[in-house]
């Protein structure tokens, strides 16, 4: 099963032209540690309390344009990816969304019924790319539940999730220090390198439902209780479009993500197809969420 996480908030904005990064830039910024007010403001995006009396210990800064990455290690934490391999893997989400694909699915809507649903994808901070920006990618110790930390807000059993502020132009990553001998799925990627690439994609990335889908949706008075909580009684017509937009995130990150390393270990193409189109998410099986799969053109593109 692969890990994914809930999204909160909408898909914001960050549009990163990498600049250079090497060794020194990383070591000026090593050892450092994030002062009250910063810890402040994450907790408060994120409404994660059970981060407070943590220690936060910056590994390595990437300035992208207008905005900032830190990395992070939260007490004891391994930092399990290489700074110079997740600022690759940074790079290639961004140049990934760049080409501001669009996707379409079909997932379980109101009462069962399957609904066909068009993504547009586009990088992070599209709406207002010269505003500053800042993300946060934090490893935590792989032993600790994430719910935990995220107290009092609940989270399913994940090793990695990642909030989203467009208000505050501000994203949070906590990703699990998994072993990177831990393997996952039939082909055994290395979960490590998959779940961060998945986060990569997700911070860089804003997944909207397209206009013709809304129209199409609002046109014919389509359900959508069917993407919330089965306990939440009476959604918002805005909760409900939140999560149908959400819904996009996992598709996009999880599948781009698993292509992405599929293609890094050099599996077939036969194989990839095949275990993609298998692959379902768990924690979404009322809405029956299926996976994409690339082209064979694209998956050769990724391998480079």
């Amino acid at each position: 099963m692969i890990t994914l996480r809930p999204v909160w908030g909408t898909a914001l904005a960050l549009s990163l032209s990498a600049t250079a990064f090497g060794p020194a830039s990383a070591a000026a910024h090593r050892h450092a540690t994030l002062n009250r007010p910063q810890v402040h403001k994450i907790v408060a995006v994120t409404g994660y309390r059970g981060l407070r009396s943590h220690h936060f210990r910056v590994e390595g800064v990437f300035k992208d344009g207008p905005g900032t990455v830190k990395v992070v290690r939260l007490d004891g934490a391994h930092l399990e990816i290489p700074l110079a391999e997740l600022h690759r893997d940074l790079r290639r989400a961004e140049r990934l969304t760049a080409a501001r694909p669009t996707f379409t699915t079909t997932l379980k809507t109101g009462h069962g019924h399957k609904q066909k649903i068009t993504y547009d994808v586009a990088p992070a901070g599209a709406s207002a790319p010269r505003e500053s920006y800042l993300r946060y990618v934090i490893f935590s110790a792989h032993h600790e539940q994430l719910g935990k930390l995220t107290r009092p807000q609940r989270v399913p059993g994940v090793q990695a999730l990642t909030v989203i502020s467009e208000a505050d132009r501000l994203n949070v990553t906590l990703l699990h220090d998994i072993p990177r001998s831990d393997k996952w799925g039939p082909s055994r990627l290395s979960a490590a390198r998959l779940y961060a690439m998945i986060e990569c994609l997700n911070t860089s990335s804003r997944v909207t439902v397209s206009p013709k889908t809304l129209h199409r949706l609002a046109a014919h008075h389509v359900d959508l209780s069917y993407l919330t909580d089965p306990n939440h009684k009476h959604p918002s017509r805005r909760q409900e479009l939140t999560n149908l937009g959400g819904r996009g995130f996992e598709i996009w990150a999880n599948s781009l993500g698993f292509a992405v390393m599929s293609a890094r270990a050099h599996t077939s193409y036969r194989a990839y197809s095949q275990q993609a189109a298998h692959n379902r998410f768990a924690i979404y099986r009322r809405n029956d969420l299926r996976y994409l799969a690339v082209s064979a053109k694209q998956y050769r593109r990724l391998a480079r």
